[in-house]
């Protein structure tokens, strides 16, 4: 049931229903767990753009050490193999994290994502084009950062 629905059932409930405060009480419930939902996605838009930054810091670390020890095979030559490699994996995964999509490209497979309006002017939506409360006017999309236990 969309939220408009359960709102417009739960105002009839009050308009005319015998228990009004039971009507309330929902209606407030309602309000309250989209509330959390709304919170939940400001904190998790937040959390993606700090690991972004952490990484693309990684990345700039990386770099800096690859240039200044590529001169020098001898000492530095395998551990500055192994930090461009991490470096190129950095830099992938923040291109991925942070590249905008098309709306269109989305697929039921990439699963919920953070949903974007340009210019950006209020935190993301996180969900799916499938969900009933789905933003129309979100342009642009981001995926959700994989947490490794």
């Amino acid at each position: 049931m969309s939220l408009a629905e359960r709102v417009e059932r739960m105002v009839f409930a009050f308009s005319f229903g015998d228990d009004r405060r039971k009507a309330v009480r929902e209606l407030a419930a309602e309000v309250k767990e989209l509330e959390v939902l709304l919170n939940n996605a400001t904190r998790e838009a937040g959390e993606q753009k700090d690991r972004a930054d952490a990484l693309a810091a990684e990345l700039k670390t990386a770099n800096h050490w690859r240039e200044r020890h590529s001169n020098d095979a001898q000492a530095y030559g395998v551990q500055s193999n192994k930090n461009w490699q991490r470096a190129k994996v950095l830099e992938d995964t923040v291109a991925n994290l942070t590249t905008p999509r098309p709306r269109e490209t989305w697929d039921e497979d990439d699963g919920p994502a953070l949903w974007w309006m340009f210019p950006v002017s209020e935190p993301p939506y996180a969900g799916t084009p499938l969900d009933d409360d789905f933003p129309d006017y979100v342009t642009h999309w981001t995926p959700l950062p994989v947490v490794n236990p």
